[in-house]
């Protein structure tokens, strides 16, 4: 009979990282539009140096899970 193991025995997965590049791919539109959402701070990011981005897998699955918005609201719109 196998023992089963518990949760303190599991070892963790490392983070996965991701590039620019690599979430593009992934939701089909260009580099640039990525950097947009991580300079507006839609989507979170850590720099490093030379201007290099990554993004964690998990923050990209959370991003994706959020329901879409047609356009941004202004503090100035007075609807």
């Amino acid at each position: 009979m196998s023992k089963s193991k518990e949760p303190a025995d599991i070892a963790t997965e490392p983070p996965i990282w991701l590039t620019v590049f690599d979430v593009a791919e992934r939701m089909g539109c260009c580099c640039k539009s990525i950097r947009i959402l991580i300079d507006e701070g839609d989507l979170p990011a850590r720099k490093f140096p030379k201007r290099t981005y990554r993004i964690l897998e998990s923050d990209l699955a959370a991003y994706m899970t959020q329901p879409a918005t047609t356009e941004k609201e202004s503090p100035h719109d007075n609807r």
